[in-house]
């Protein structure tokens, strides 16, 4: 399985404390097109994107597509 934490900024965080915060995450299940979040919104959630595509925009202009086929 592939250690998704070493590509974040929680990648400093001790084994203990990777633990904690995995213990406060939910798993969200998305379909093709349904939006993650939205321009504007509160940034009051943190997403990992375990497998899937993603596709980022802003003011409707292409950003940034980002693949990842899962471990």
């Amino acid at each position: 399985m592939t250690n998704y934490y070493t590509y974040l900024p929680l990648a400093s965080l001790s084994a203990a404390e990777l633990l904690i915060a995995a213990d406060t995450m939910d798993e969200l299940y998305m379909k093709t097109g349904d939006n993650i979040v939205q321009q504007d919104d509160i940034g009051d959630s943190f997403y990992v994107l375990e497998e899937g595509t993603v596709i980022v925009t802003v003011s409707s202009m292409y950003i940034y597509n980002y693949i990842e086929s899962g471990g």
